[in-house]
Parts: structure tokens; C-alpha cells; sequence
């Protein structure tokens, strides 16, 4: 497996220059996020792209924009509200983590250095020396992890930081490196890989290069390097329908289509019409309400009402 066009050059170097002229032909220049570039874009569209796929995000992106169009505007908005625009993307947890990282960032000092050297600029070779820095601060922010703390890096500010998802991994494997043994080292070295290969000046499109790449010709099929049985992190896949996760998400369905609040007794009653509802209800119920999706007064239950 050589990787189509960009595998099939002979070094690494000209697998770099065949990758970044198929990208500007093909790659997916019209996602909105791409051609609206701002920190806060940015940041929506990948936390909304964890686990969901382009197509569906694209819509829910546009309209999150439109409503909420700075930081500013959305750190001021009702956790309802953003629980309630979330609906259909599945994971509300993400929802309450976009908010308080947001509201974080635009009130909290520390935080706040982050929006200046978004706004600041300067050279290159001060932005990138300070990189390090920057992943430290943005894995503070609630719900930002390493991936999304270099993807904000490389995709808002254009600095050098790898972003590696699996379609990332699987290109590096097979068509830049031609190391499949990457498909199965610690993320760690895989990053340290990835860092190696981004041309100077180039981290945004040579990370969107990679990543469309993936999606578009170096398919899993293709390589039939993704195993059924995991996810890309390693974890053991969970039958959806009637899990654990399938029940939180019916529980919020309630609360978001009412404004008044419910006891577990009367979330059951509501919850029969998806089948029949688990006998830990209240145990879910409450694990939302320590992910701050949902909140609980005297035994009942409702979405926030700030």
C-alpha cells in the first residue's frame, strides 16, 4: 500500500509537494471553519466534529455562528440555550465543555492571554517558540484535550503543531512515512513523527492536507488498518441503542422538550416511549447533573436555567 498519488513518489520529501498539490485541487476548501478562519470558529467546529461526522456538523456550524457569532456572545448565553442548539449532535457533555472553556476564555486572566495572541500576531518564529506554552494553557480550558489544543494551534494560528487523528495516522503510515508500524505506536510517538514531516509556515494546510487525504483516497477500507472492535483512541466500542450513553441522551431529549422539571419518576413515565427505561435512571440522572448538563432541586430535574 503506497497511498495512491502522494504514496507513490519515491521520498518523503516529494510525497510532502504531491500531498499539497492534490490538496489545493482537491482538498475541502468550501467547510465554512476553513474559509471563516477565527479562533472561536475554530474551536466549535472541532469540538462539534468529535465523533460526528462533516456533513452533519456543517449545518449545525453555520447555524451555531449565526447565533452566536463571538466568544463574547456565546460565554453570555443560557446553558439551556446551548444544551438546546446541541440537540442532534450527540455527547451534551461536549456542549457544557464548549460553554465553560468560552466563558473561561474571555474572563479568567490566564485564559484571556490566549485571545491576545490570537489578536496579536507577530512573527512566526515568536509564535512558534511559545507553542508549548500554549497546549500547556489550552488543556486547562474545560473539555480541551492534547488533540484539540494543537488542532486550534495549526488550524486558527497556522503554527506547526500536529494534529492526529486516525485518518492523519493512517496517511502517515502508508503514504508519507510508509511505516505501517506507526498504526500501532503510542500516540506519543506518532506526534513526534507527525511534528517531523510539517513544512515551515504551512501547519494549517498541511494538517488539512493530511486530513482530507484520509477521508478522501487513503480510506481505512483502503488499508483495512481499523479494527471493528476499537475506536481510535483504544477503547472497546459499546452497542449504542440501550447502553448507558443511548439513555443520557433520551433523558436530555426530555428536559430540552419541556421548560418545567421531573422527578425520576416521572422521567420514567416519559422515557417508556423510547422502551423500556433502566432501572439505574437515577444514576444517570445525577451523572448529568455532575457533567453540569442538567441540574437538580429538591428530587427533580431540568435543564440550567443560566
Amino acid at each position: 500500500m503506497t497511498g495512491g498519488p502522494v504514496g507513490g513518489q519515491r521520498t518523503i520529501a516529494a510525497r510532502q509537494r504531491a500531498l499539497m498539490r492534490w490538496y489545493r485541487v482537491h482538498g475541502r476548501h468550501h467547510l465554512p471553519w476553513r474559509r471563516r478562519i477565527t479562533p472561536y470558529g475554530v474551536l466549535v467546529s472541532e469540538v462539534m466534529l468529535q465523533q460526528t461526522q462533516v456533513d452533519r456538523v456543517i449545518p449545525y456550524w453555520n447555524a451555531w455562528m449565526r447565533r452566536w457569532p463571538t466568544m463574547e456572545a456565546f460565554a453570555g448565553a443560557k446553558r439551556a440555550s446551548v444544551i438546546r442548539a446541541w440537540a442532534g449532535l450527540g455527547y451534551n457533555r461536549r456542549a457544557v465543555n464548549l460553554h465553560r472553556a468560552v466563558q473561561e476564555m474571555v474572563s479568567v486572566p490566564s485564559a484571556k492571554k490566549l485571545l491576545a495572541f490570537s489578536a496579536k500576531g507577530g512573527q512566526a518564529h515568536e509564535k512558534e517558540k511559545s507553542m508549548r506554552e500554549w497546549v500547556r494553557e489550552l488543556q486547562r480550558l474545560p473539555g480541551i484535550g492534547p488533540y484539540t489544543a494543537n488542532a486550534l494551534l495549526a488550524f486558527a494560528w497556522n503554527l506547526p503543531a500536529p494534529c492526529v487523528d486516525t485518518n492523519v495516522r493512517r496517511v502517515l503510515a502508508y503514504a508519507i512515512y510508509r511505516r505501517p508500524s506507526l498504526m500501532r505506536m503510542p500516540m506519543r510517538r506518532v506526534m513526534e513523527f507527525a511534528a517531523c514531516v510539517i513544512p515551515p509556515g504551512r501547519g494549517r494546510d498541511w494538517n488539512y492536507a493530511l486530513m482530507d487525504y484520509g477521508a478522501l483516497v487513503l480510506t481505512a477500507r483502503r488499508t483495512r488498518s481499523v479494527r471493528s472492535s476499537t475506536s481510535d483512541k483504544g477503547r472497546r466500542t459499546e452497542r449504542f441503542e440501550g447502553s448507558s450513553r443511548f439513555w443520557r441522551g433520551r433523558i436530555v431529549a426530555v428536559l430540552r422538550s419541556s421548560r418545567r422539571a421531573f422527578t425520576v419518576k416521572e422521567l420514567r413515565s416519559r422515557l417508556t416511549t423510547f422502551g423500556e427505561p433502566p432501572s439505574n435512571l437515577r444514576v444517570l440522572s445525577n451523572a448529568l447533573v455532575h457533567d453540569g448538563v442538567v441540574t437538580m432541586t429538591n428530587g427533580r430535574y431540568r435543564l440550567p436555567t443560566t
